[in-house]
């Protein structure tokens, strides 16, 4: 998966199941949202594959993702499993994680 851009500075990925929204300033891409299409949940595997991509395609800028009700959750879970390294950043209104490493996802088994 290939995140693209029109201006720079506003970039998303798009998948069958889901779109992942970012933004990119002085040093850094924030993931801002992952939109999951018709009725499924944000999952774990999804996750990791977004987080995997994109330290894969930024990797001279630190990578940050919002953390909601939703991502902090699953990225603790990540995180237990060794598979993502991160570190709590606390804004005024919001926390935000920054990612510092992410394992490459197993690749899914031919059927």
């Amino acid at each position: 998966m290939t995140w693209t851009t029109h201006r720079g500075d506003e970039w998303w990925l798009s998948e069958t199941a889901f779109e992942a929204t970012a933004s990119a300033g002085p040093g850094n891409v924030t993931i801002e949202s992952i939109h999951m299409y018709g009725s499924g949940q944000l999952s774990e595997e999804v996750l990791h594959r977004v987080l995997w991509d994109a330290q894969q395609q930024f990797h001279e800028f630190q990578l940050i993702c919002y953390l909601s009700r939703v991502t902090r959750p699953l990225i603790e879970s990540l995180s237990q499993k060794a598979l993502v390294k991160w570190e709590l950043i606390q804004n005024p209104h919001s926390q935000d994680a920054r990612i510092l490493d992410v394992v490459e996802p197993r690749a899914k088994p031919a059927n």
